[in-house]
C-alpha cells in the first residue's frame, strides 16, 4: 500500500519541523540477559557472548547500570565485561571500550588473586564485585548494527522505529545530518548496494502510518508499487523485472527482450526420410544434422529447420525427448 503525495508532504513537513530537536541518540545499545543451562565462567561467558555476535556488558553511567538491574531477576548473579586479568587492579572492558564508570560494592573490588572478573550481585542490588569461579548469567550486549532492528536507524533503545526516525534519515538525506548508525539497518526497503535514500523514509512511512508492514530485513525484500520496473518486449507483453533491478543491480536497458514467448513454435512429432525415399540427401551433400541413437533407432534433425522451431517434440516408442538448437 502506497502513501498519497499530500499525506507523504505532511508528514515529511512534520518530520522536518521537529528534526532539530529529535535528540538523536547515537549511543544507544541492546542487552540480553543469558541463562545458560549450568553457571559458567567468565572467560566462559565471553566466548558464549561472541557466538551470539555481542559482547560482555559495558556499563558506561548509572543510566546503562539501571536498565540492566531491570532485567534480572533478583536472585542471579550475572558477569559484565569487567576485568583487571591483564593488569592487576586495572579494570578494562572485554572489548576495549574506556573504563569511565563503575558501580562497585562498598569495600570492592577485592584485590585477593584470582578475584579477575567482575560480576554483577543480587546481595549487592546488583552492584558490582571482584569474582572468580561462576555465574548464574551474563549480560549479552549488541551495539546497533548487530542488533538486527532494521529501521531503527537512530539506534534507540529497545529497536523503537518510530518519527525520530523519519527525522534522522530526513536530516542525513537533505541538511547534512549524521550518518545512520548503520548503513544495513537504514536501508530498510532491501535495495541493491545498501542505497539509503528517500524510498526508504517512504517506507518507515508507510510502516508507521499506512500499511503497518515491518521494514524488510536487509537485502532482497517487498517491493513497493512505487518502485516497481517495468520493461516491454517487441511483442509488446509487460514484464516485471524489479526484483533483478532491486535486489542484484541489473540494469534494465540491458535486458534480452528477445521475440516473446511462443514466437518459434515448436517442431511437432516430425516424418523422416529413410534411404531411397524421394528426397533423401544424395551422398556428399553438405548438411547440418543434430543426431541421436535411443534403443537402437538412429535420428538426424535438420538444423535448417531446427532454426525456425529452437525445438522438437519427439517420441522413440515411449521415450520422449526435445532436441533443441
Amino acid at each position: 500500500m502506497s502513501i498519497s503525495t499530500r499525506t507523504l508532504f505532511l508528514l515529511v513537513f512534520f518530520a522536518l519541523s521537529n528534526a532539530a530537536v529529535a535528540g538523536i541518540d547515537e549511543d544507544s545499545i541492546f542487552y540480553k540477559i543469558v541463562r545458560p543451562a549450568y553457571p559458567m565462567t567468565w572467560l566462559e561467558a565471553r566466548d558464549s557472548a561472541a557466538a551470539l555476535d555481542g559482547y560482555l556488558a559495558v556499563i558506561s553511567d548509572q543510566a546503562e547500570q539501571k536498565t540492566i538491574t531491570a532485567l534480572l531477576n533478583g536472585t542471579e548473579t550475572a558477569w559484565i565485561g569487567g576485568s583487571d586479568v591483564v593488569v592487576e587492579g586495572r579494570w578494562r572492558w572485554s572489548n576495549g571500550e574506556t573504563w569511565i564508570f563503575d558501580n562497585w560494592i562498598p569495600g570492592q573490588p577485592d584485590t585477593a588473586a584470582g578475584m579477575d572478573y567482575a560480576v554483577m550481585d543480587p546481595g549487592g542490588i546488583y552492584s558490582w564485585r571482584a569474582a572468580s569461579g561462576t555465574a548464574d548469567a551474563f549480560v549479552v550486549e549488541w551495539d546497533c548494527c548487530r542488533s538486527g532492528f532494521t529501521g531503527n536507524v537512530n539506534c534507540d533503545s529497545q529497536g523503537a522505529i518510530n518519527i525520530l526516525d523519519i527525522s534522522y534519515l530526513i536530516n542525513y538525506l537533505y541538511n547534512s545530518g549524521p550518518s545512520p548508525c548503520c548503513r544495513d539497518l537504514a536501508n530498510v526497503d532491501g535495495d541493491s548496494d545498501n542505497n539509503v535514500n528517500l524510498l526508504d523514509v517512504l517506507r518507515i512511512i508507510n510502516f508507521l502510518y499506512i500499511s503497518h508492514e515491518p521494514p524488510s530485513e536487509c537485502g532482497p525484500g517487498v517491493i513497493e508499487p512505487f518502485d516497481t520496473t517495468i520493461i516491454v518486449d517487441r511483442l509488446g507483453k509487460e514484464w516485471d523485472v524489479s526484483y533483478g533491478v532491486h535486489f542484484y543491480g541489473m540494469d534494465p536497458a540491458n535486458f534480452n527482450f528477445g521475440l516473446g514467448a511462443g514466437f518459434f513454435p515448436p517442431f511437432v512429432n516430425p516424418e523422416f526420410l529413410s534411404p531411397g525415399d524421394s528426397g533423401y540427401p544424395v551422398p556428399d551433400d553438405p548438411m547440418g544434422i543434430l543426431a541421436t541413437t535411443i534403443n537402437g533407432e538412429s535420428r538426424a534433425y535438420k538444423l535448417d529447420a531446427l532454426i525456425g522451431h529452437e525445438v522438437v517434440n519427439d517420441r522413440f516408442d515411449n521415450i520422449y525427448v526435445a532436441p533443441a538448437y
